[in-house]
């Protein structure tokens, strides 16, 4: 298979949750380009996909992808974004006091009435 003659992308410059490894330790990974496929690289090249059956080729097809991450590197950044994911906390959440109700019309011709 040749490549679509587009520079190589690293693997380090993905986004983590986009690479994960099997147990034999070969990367499993989604499209680099975005149509959100996964496969496993295959002698460091994304496979030739189509993103539904009736479209041309994604753009992501047979792109090269240079894996400088190995699975211990990648376990580690993950478990070390998960850990700032659980010190975040959410905006405080301001509770404001609603407005009284306006009189209803029909109340109010009741006591022009009255009075």
């Amino acid at each position: 298979m040749r490549h679509n003659k587009r520079p190589p992308i690293k693997a380090s410059t993905l986004k983590l949750y986009t690479i994960t490894f099997d147990e034999d330790g070969r990367a499993f990974l989604a499209c680099p380009h975005g149509c959100g496929q996964w496969a496993y690289l295959r002698h460091g090249l994304f496979p030739v996909h189509r993103p539904d059956s009736e479209s041309p080729r994604c753009a992501g097809s047979a792109q090269r992808v240079y894996m400088d991450l190995s699975w211990i590197d990648h376990r580690s950044k993950l478990a070390k974004a998960d850990r700032s994911l659980d010190t975040r906390r959410g905006d405080r959440v301001h509770i404001v006091a609603k407005a009284p109700a306006p009189v209803p019309v029909c109340h109010m011709a009741r006591a022009r009435t009255a009075a």
